[in-house]
């Protein structure tokens, strides 16, 4: 596979993400606007628990394209944590559609999971949140954006196989379409006075489209994909080693969810929903702010994984080296306008809500930076077929959670209580670790 990112790319790139941010930002006027602040509330807890409930995924779409893009290199066989050798040949059908078949089957068995996720602990959970809102109608809410999680999830595999074989700004241009539907949908309904359910419904309708046009856009032009494909038996072997590998995706992804998104749920059961709107908020931009910073690097990261296998290491430093310099510096410009002029923008939009404080929103800025950045390093680690930190991520998650959940509920220390717990965790492993290791396997290489 030799897939050059070209700059039409990297605009599609880009557009695809500022219309993934508008599907939240764009709506994030109406929503501050149109909803109370505990619909505001809840709404970032339907999206932690969201991340929660994808979780179950387990680290399927980035071990599958992985894997796609190792056989579209010209791999002969798939093995567990090693990288195959490629020639860059004739790609073998065979294996690649039983790839495929071994991945829908078990995306099928999370999908059914995470369904009964949402039905009964979802639901569950929300009963236990004080609200002056009707809990039928939060539940009705919650169990219609959950449906269209479970859509999206299930028809996850489609996306490992576009990115697997290079065709990202295929991706893109699906991701432009369905986040526009998003908003056709959901603004005219937050408009009316809808409420927290134009959110699900929008949800829903863009889901619908884009798994749809994704489909379509899998067997187009491609005759090595089989529609329908039967095989006389799918490997066992196979199924093994994607869901092995996807398993320690998945850890490290769990790992991710409890280092950010669940300290979102920490706050909103003992500090409150108000506050849990103003730190959701924070957490939301700085996540789009990491989004659009390592976009150039998710483009590049299936030729780096190709590369790899190609022994081709001189073109992988180079195009690491590349994607993580325009990340950070994406990054820190981005950090500083935010500071400079968020919430200055925001009281034009609404008094309700407002940013973190200064200090802690610099703070919490800084845990960003550094956490982006490891989590790139471990993303090239991914090209070679290893992941050596499945460990640390997990243990590095529990603890903050730990830590939060005593910072709050003990200490009565505050959203400051669990910045602080983010970052000192993360400093103490994963923040020097995996860029050093990144730095000792690529010193070496001539660039």
């Amino acid at each position: 596979m030799k897939h050059v990112v070209r700059k039409k790319d990297v605009l599609w790139g880009y557009l695809s993400q500022f219309l993934s941010i508008a599907s939240s930002l764009l709506l994030l006027p109406f929503i501050l606007r149109f909803l109370g602040q505990e619909e505001i509330g809840l709404w970032y807890v339907f999206v932690a628990l969201a991340g929660l409930v994808q979780l179950l995924e387990f680290g399927l779409l980035p071990t599958v394209s992985r894997f796609i893009s190792y056989v579209y290199s010209g791999a002969k066989d798939i093995r567990y944590n090693k990288t195959p050798k490629c020639t860059d040949e004739q790609i073998n059908p065979e294996l690649l559609n039983n790839l495929i078949i071994a991945a829908r089957q078990i995306y099928f068995k999370i999908t059914a999971l995470a369904l009964i996720g949402i039905l009964l602990f979802g639901n569950i959970y929300l009963y236990t949140l004080h609200t002056t809102l009707d809990y039928i109608y939060v539940m009705s809410c919650w169990t219609l954006y959950g449906i269209s999680i479970c859509i999206q999830l299930y028809f996850g595999y489609y996306n490992s196989i576009l990115k697997g074989r290079g065709d990202q700004t295929v991706l893109n241009k699906v991701i432009v379409l369905t986040k526009s539907v998003l908003l056709a949908v959901s603004i005219p309904l937050l408009i009316s006075g809808q409420g927290l359910i134009s959110l699900a419904i929008g949800s829903v309708f863009a889901v619908i489209i884009d798994r749809w046009i994704i489909t379509k856009c899998v067997y187009n032009n491609d005759h090595y994909i089989v529609k329908n494909y039967i095989p006389f038996e799918v490997s066992k072997e196979l199924k093994k080693i994607v869901w092995q590998s996807a398993k320690d995706m998945g850890i490290v992804q769990l790992g991710n969810f409890l280092c950010v998104r669940g300290s979102v749920l920490i706050v909103s059961s003992f500090i409150g929903l108000k506050a849990a709107a103003a730190y959701g908020l924070t957490v939301q931009v700085t996540m789009v702010i990491v989004i659009v910073a390592s976009m150039l690097f998710g483009l590049n990261l299936p030729r780096m994984t190709s590369e790899q296998a190609l022994q081709k290491y001189s073109s992988v430093k180079r195009l690491f080296k590349k994607s993580l310099l325009t990340a950070n510096v994406i990054y820190i410009i981005s950090a500083f306008s935010l500071v400079l002029l968020g919430n200055f923008l925001l009281k034009y939009i609404t008094q309700q809500t407002q940013f973190l404080p200064t200090e802690m929103l610099v703070l919490y800025l800084v845990c960003g930076l550094l956490e982006m950045n490891y989590s790139l390093c471990t993303s090239y680690l991914t090209t070679k077929n290893q992941i050596p930190f499945v460990k640390s991520m997990i243990i590095t998650g529990i603890s903050i959670i730990l830590l939060s959940f005593v910072a709050t509920y003990y200490v009565k220390a505050g959203l400051l209580g669990v910045i602080l717990s983010q970052l000192f965790v993360q400093s103490l492993y994963n923040n020097w670790k995996w860029p050093l290791t990144v730095y000792q396997d690529l010193r070496n290489v001539n660039s």
